[in-house]
């Protein structure tokens, strides 16, 4: 069996003055804290690499949602610009229209108070004023626009406008 081996340390902790056991404790303990006290400063070097990578990543997250935000845009472009295409395309009056979105890329025909479908013209006509005006309202003003064109006086010049925003080309 193995003796266990004694060091003036600890001979000077168990034997010595009061004041030499506690500077021996002291120095124990800051040995033992030299390992813990590196560990601690390679996790703040890893911790600051962690935090340059996660800001790379918000920077490229930022630009994703830009370029999704951009690409959104572009197919409400695209649908509503595909829609009107076929609408002006539709001959006979009894062709179903495409629904054609607002400026801001709305359906008009979902969401909490949604408007009906206009698949002819005989559909314009069939719309009470408060909808011609919201259709028209979706249609020709912008929020963005200082100075957005004014609402018809008429009925008639409501319908007529709904009619050449949605395409309708029996109408016009």
């Amino acid at each position: 069996m193995a003796l266990p081996t004694i060091t003036a340390d600890a001979v000077t902790r168990a034997l010595g003055t009061p004041q030499e056991r506690q500077a021996a404790n002291a120095q124990a303990i800051a040995n033992a804290l030299v390992p813990i006290n590196q560990s601690i400063d390679e996790i703040k070097t890893r911790l600051g690499t962690v935090e340059t990578v996660l800001g790379t990543m918000d920077t490229r997250l930022g630009t994703i949602e830009t370029n999704i935000t951009s690409i959104k845009d572009n197919m409400a472009a695209v649908k509503r610009l595909s829609a009107l295409t076929y609408n002006l395309t539709c001959v006979a009056p009894l062709m179903a229209l495409e629904i054609v979105p607002f400026l801001d890329g709305a359906d008009p025909t979902v969401g909490v108070d949604p408007l009906p479908q206009l698949k002819t013209y005989t559909d314009i006509c069939d719309l009470s004023h408060d909808e011609l005006l919201r259709y028209y309202r979706g249609y020709f003003q912008r929020r963005s626009i200082a100075r957005p064109p004014p609402i018809p006086h008429t009925i008639e010049q409501l319908r007529l406008g709904v009619a050449r925003a949605v395409g309708c080309p029996y109408a016009m």
